[in-house]
């Protein structure tokens, strides 16, 4: 595809560098062609029923949405207006009228939704078009800090910053899932400070160095657990409560040997295409941003159900 002396670079090559970016192109390729498909069939679906009928799709649409479609009630309009009230202007006084016709939209979009679903099962139809493959990553250097399974049935590599703040959010649905699957899943720590985060590198080897001792995932807590900023002192105070050896632990702090281990997570982290943090890798898919527990729940089902075949 490409030649510079006896240099080439081939179209397989580059679409492997990008192949997450391809992934995302077609996903949205993917979901505008069901829409208009899903849109094209129900407007057929829709004639051909009213003519079955004998009635204009309007008045099909009537009777078996909008006036099956139950009216909203004053306490309806009421409960709305005391959980969501704080949002709105004025405290939501004097928009009953508009929420009783936003609730009203609603209603009748979860009708029309059903209604398409029972004309799309009744008649039979099916849509034949492939999802793109998601693809997976190798993820190549040290597996080392690592907690959950000694022999996983799924891994979960996370590239993290210990001053990113979605980096913390998202601790407690990690723990929960080791807590449910810590038997077949692994989960795997990686370093990827980012660039506006001064004190982010400093952290890392700061793990690292208490790592040596044994006690990786007891000073990740401690760091993630921090919401003050993060200080070279408080690294140190860490290292006390937890009672390391504070010889051996100044030395490698102060020395910078971890320094190299934490570039070299983060040129991996690139390589891979991560821009922000959390990344996570789940048995090579990746997994971008501070996910809610039932998005990892999921993938690590979908993992399971696989090895299972």
């Amino acid at each position: 595809m490409a030649r510079v002396g006896d240099w080439t670079l081939t179209l397989g090559e580059v679409d492997k560098t990008i192949r997450g970016k391809l992934y995302e192109l077609e996903k949205q390729k993917f979901r505008a062609r069901i829409n208009v498909i899903q849109s094209m069939m129900g407007e057929h679906l829709l004639k051909e029923e009213a003519k079955k009928q004998g009635l204009s799709t309007d008045a099909l649409w009537k009777q078996e949405v909008t006036d099956k479609a139950p009216a909203i009630s004053d306490d309806e309009v009421k409960a709305f207006l005391d959980a969501n009230g704080a949002r709105l202007p004025n405290g939501g006084k004097g928009m009953e009228d508009k929420v009783r016709a936003f609730l009203s939209d609603q209603v009748a979009e979860q009708a029309s939704v059903i209604y398409m679903r029972q004309l799309m099962s009744k008649s039979g139809g099916q849509v034949r078009l492939q999802e793109p493959e998601e693809p997976r990553y190798d993820i190549i250097g040290p597996l080392t800090e690592a907690k959950g399974a000694k022999s996983p049935k799924v891994y979960i590599v996370e590239f993290s910053d210990f001053e990113c703040p979605f980096c913390r959010r998202v601790q407690p649905a990690l723990n929960k899932l080791l807590e449910e699957y810590g038997d077949r899943v692994q989960l795997i720590f990686r370093h990827f400070p980012l660039s506006g985060h001064k004190a982010a590198p400093k952290a890392s080897e700061a793990a690292l160095c208490a790592a040596e001792q044994g006690k990786f995932w007891e000073y990740h807590d401690k760091l993630f657990g921090m919401e003050k900023s993060l200080t070279e002192e408080s690294y140190t105070a860490y290292a006390k409560e937890m009672k390391l050896d504070m010889g051996k632990f100044d030395s490698c702090l102060n020395s910078g040997k971890k320094a190299q281990r934490v570039a070299d997570d983060a040129a991996e982290g690139e390589r891979l295409g991560i821009t922000g943090t959390p990344a996570f890798f789940i048995n090579g898919r990746k997994l971008s941003g501070a996910q809610p527990y039932g998005e990892f729940k999921r993938i690590v089902e979908e993992e399971l159900a696989a090895e299972e075949k």
